[in-house]
């Protein structure tokens, strides 16, 4: 059997190390991808040294790829060896974890690249677009851009950590759902906010950031995602007195939340998408074939940031 790399976590809360992989073939309805850069993201920090979300060790993490396929299992279709194509590994499972040479993935959750994007951009998006969509479109209701009209088009939502790779991906699904976007980061920040698309931006630090979202909707905003994981009591305290509201987080409630929703009607949902339960899975499926899209192609504003590895430069 022929081997590959792998940055292998041989024991829980213990060392990465780099080890030779007995390279998979892919089953039916999988492909094998030769993984050409990944995505480097918080998350897998967190699993390697506090030692959470995985059973068994040892254990391969990473969560975000794209590379170029080398063979497709019984049953697929659509992609053919030597397609572009990005995708979301599954934590705790590791043929389809993307800190190695090869990755064996589901070819229902993968996308074909656009020719203008680069392995390295096209590898920041999986985790950033399906943690933006689980929040938009499961915890918020609103249909995906190409299915639908959303209820609450025209509605106001507050985008918290907007120019982070999260923050990126809800300014723009939800700009393109029909809401209008606030927006916060560091003002140098504030270009690249207007160019994704939203309406209002503001100065994550100013002392007057809720009084001024309230100003903004009439104290009568609704939606609130922090994606900065960092202004969950700014963003409740923007929220309406009035009305049911609901309150995305992308990290555990910080203390203080509860006081913060206090005389409020705030629905507050931590979310997670570095695994894939059926929900997810099936959520997937619709947001790579939307990021696929020719619309999306086309205007090729589709964006984050992170830092990335070549797993095929590993010697």
């Amino acid at each position: 059997m022929s081997t590959h790399k792998a940055l292998v976590l041989e024991t829980k809360q213990g060392k990465q190390v780099v080890k030779d992989q007995p390279t998979p073939e892919p089953g039916k309805g999988d492909v094998l991808v030769r993984a050409e850069s990944v995505a480097l993201n918080p998350v897998d920090q967190i699993i390697a040294s506090a030692g959470i979300f995985v059973e068994k060790y040892p254990t391969i993490l990473g969560v975000d790829g794209a590379g170029v396929i080398e063979t497709v299992g019984e049953g697929v279709q659509k992609y053919k060896p030597g397609d572009r194509v990005f995708f979301k590994g599954e934590i705790g499972n590791p043929p389809s974890s993307t800190f190695q040479q090869k990755v064996v993935v589901p070819a229902d959750l993968i996308a074909k690249i656009p020719d203008q994007w680069s392995f390295d951009q096209a590898a920041t998006l999986p985790l950033a677009a399906l943690t933006a969509a689980v929040g938009l479109y499961d915890v918020f209701k609103l249909p995906l851009p190409n299915e639908g009209t959303a209820a609450q088009a025209g509605q106001w939502i507050l985008v918290t950590g907007g120019s982070g790779s999260v923050g990126q991906l809800v300014i723009q699904l939800a700009k393109k759902s029909g809401l209008k976007v606030i927006a916060t980061s560091s003002p140098h920040n504030f270009p690249l906010l207007k160019h994704l698309g939203a309406d209002v931006t503001l100065d994550r630090s100013s002392p007057t950031y809720v009084s001024e979202v309230r100003s903004l909707t009439s104290e009568n905003l609704t939606l609130a995602y922090d994606a900065s994981g960092k202004e969950a009591i700014q963003a409740t305290q923007s929220l309406s007195s009035s009305s049911p509201s609901k309150l995305v987080l992308v990290l555990p409630p910080p203390k203080g939340l509860e006081d913060a929703k206090k005389g409020k009607q705030v629905e507050s949902t931590t979310i997670f998408a570095g695994g894939y339960d059926e929900s997810q899975r099936g959520l997937s499926a619709r947001v790579w074939r939307l990021l696929e899209g020719q619309r999306f192609q086309r205007e090729g504003k589709v964006s984050g940031f992170k830092f990335v590895a070549r797993p095929q430069e590993t010697k």
